[in-house]
């Protein structure tokens, strides 16, 4: 999940005419294509409909869907537990959505896309 702004927004809606399929070029020049979009555009964790359609994704990893405790998504805030940061696995979609939606600032609009997890490694290497 990352932010877009309505002028990314835009270029996605219009990619198709000029490439034949939809995709999102990051800033960094990394294409998306479109069969790795999940969703994007505006975001509204109140609304009934996009969490219906939220849901229709299983985008929840068995081992890594993780929430920190007594986190409240419309304040921005958790709850100490011991005077600690605890953490506790979900199956909740719609809850960790919310966790990183809040964790990326809570931006209105948003691309969700999926990532070859080979690459992810990669990048976490070069970063340490």
């Amino acid at each position: 999940m990352e932010a877009i702004t309505e002028e990314q927004e835009a270029r996605i809606d219009k990619s198709k005419q000029y490439f034949g399929a939809i995709r999102h070029t990051k800033e960094d020049g990394q294409i998306i294509d479109g069969k790795d979009i999940y969703v994007y555009g505006e975001i509204n964790f109140g609304s009934e409909e996009d969490c219906n359609i939220l849901n229709r994704f299983h985008l929840l990893d068995n081992d890594n869907s993780f929430v920190y405790s007594g986190f409240n998504y419309d304040k921005g805030t958790i709850v100490l537990k011991e005077n600690k940061v605890k953490w506790y696995q979900t199956t909740n979609n719609i809850k960790w959505l919310q966790f990183n939606h809040c964790l990326i600032g809570k931006p209105q609009r948003i691309i969700i896309y999926k990532v070859d997890k080979k690459k992810l490694a990669n990048v976490r290497r070069s970063v340490i």
